[in-house]
């Protein structure tokens, strides 16, 4: 592969997820038609190569459940029962059509995971780190998919937007990845608006005065990659739950 500097984004990470690359030519191909791939217009003449994926829909709708069942669950709470829960037990595909908007997520994930292993998560620690760890390992097959059809190689991972202050599924993300993971800024869309604007009225010279401003305003955490070969084991058990 080409190992120029490339960097893939997931952009504004909350229920879904927009994630791809910038590039300076669209890539326009049957191999990323067949993946449900989109192109759009990006700032100073660039498109970027995006596909919308699950992001944190499925353990926001969890969560409604075990609120409503009295558990109280605050998102700590939750990431302690996750990392208390045995790791690559149940896999899912979250982009499956039976959890675009089921009656009982927690059912829908219980249905999934009994025709497909004969058991279910149980505890809500086995539930959400189904969730996480499937979300991980989705992300990784979307950037395979982007890097076979680029011929490119990513070398580091930008998370930012709401979602990205899930910290445990940053960490998730890099492990599966084997990639950094720089998350930041949570409220990116306004923004990268107000900073649009403001090269247009002449404030601001270019795209790099416009980098520059957002790195030295706003703070940027950074996720390295740990227990990668365990990650990798996961995800060929992974790929066999979700292709046919």
């Amino acid at each position: 592969m080409d190992n120029t500097d490339l960097t893939v984004s997931v952009f504004d990470l909350g229920a879904w997820s927009f994630f791809g690359v910038e590039l300076k030519k669209p890539i326009i191909s049957e191999k990323a038609l067949k993946y449900n791939f989109t192109i759009e217009g990006g700032i100073g003449g660039t498109f970027r190569f995006l596909k919308n994926i699950t992001g944190l829909w499925l353990i926001q709708e969890c969560k409604k459940i075990w609120d409503k069942e009295n558990f109280n669950m605050s998102w700590d709470l939750i990431e302690e029962l996750t990392l208390e829960a045995q790791p690559f037990q149940f896999f899912i595909n979250p982009d499956d059509k039976l959890f675009l908007n089921p009656p009982n997520m927690i059912k829908a994930i219980r249905q999934y995971c009994k025709s497909r292993y004969n058991k279910v998560p149980k505890t809500i620690g086995e539930i959400s780190r189904t969730i996480f760890e499937s979300l991980a390992l989705s992300y990784k097959h979307v950037l395979n998919i982007i890097e076979d059809i680029i011929q490119k190689e990513v070398n580091i991972l930008y998370i930012i937007g709401g979602g990205s202050q899930n910290s445990l599924l940053n960490q998730f993300t890099s492990n599966a990845l084997n990639l950094i993971v720089s998350v930041g800024p949570i409220e990116a869309t306004a923004i990268s608006n107000i900073l649009v604007q403001a090269i247009t009225l002449d404030k601001i010279d270019n795209v790099s005065e416009l980098q520059t401003i957002v790195r030295s305003s706003f703070p940027i955490r950074e996720f390295l990659p740990k227990n990668t070969n365990m990650w990798e084991k996961a995800y060929d058990s992974y790929l066999r739950i979700i292709e046919p």
